[in-house]
């Protein structure tokens, strides 16, 4: 949900290096940087970096309320905390050495797989090609009136898809 995969042609080409990467998708390059210059730059201004993410990546604003970002600001001015969230970007280039080793020596995922992706996000449009590359049982389904903060803008809708999901499969 709301999350690429490295390692996939999908991510490496449609999200990793296009020019819609550079224009949504610039902080997972900033973020990933080796060294600090990416806490560096951001100490001292974690509110209005933070909130340029929640407002940007959404399909309405004030999805994420303003408490909601002074909690989540706090959480992230504690020691280490910014550096702890950035390393899932700088885990990237060895997720897809991972991804593509794991894929290459077990194949694809048997199981079913569901992708769910805010229709005002990055992630709806390649969701089904990016997972079809990682598992052979795909269901993508749309997230409507959302962005990339699904469970914050609509959680009833998010269960509603988990639960039909979970019927569908054990139907099966």
């Amino acid at each position: 949900m709301e999350a690429p995969i490295p390692g996939t042609e999908a991510y490496e080409g449609s999200l990793a290096t296009t020019k819609y990467s550079a224009n949504k998708l610039w902080h997972f390059h900033f973020h990933s940087a080796a060294g600090n210059e990416a806490e560096t730059l951001i100490a001292g201004s974690e509110f209005p970096y933070l909130r340029n993410f929640y407002v940007k990546l959404s399909a309405n604003p004030d999805v994420i309320s303003m408490a909601a970002v002074k909690r989540y600001v706090a959480d992230y001015t504690a020691p280490g905390a910014m550096r702890a969230g950035l390393e899932l970007f700088r885990a990237f280039e060895r997720d897809a050495d991972d991804n593509r080793r794991v894929l290459s020596e077990k194949g694809k995922l048997k199981m079913p797989v569901l992708g769910l992706g805010g229709t005002s996000s990055f992630f709806l449009p390649v969701a089904g090609k990016m997972i079809s590359e990682v598992a052979e049982n795909v269901t993508v389904r749309p997230i409507e009136d959302s962005g990339h903060w699904i469970a914050e803008k609509q959680p009833e809708t998010l269960l509603r898809r988990l639960r039909e999901f979970i019927q569908a499969t054990g139907e099966k």
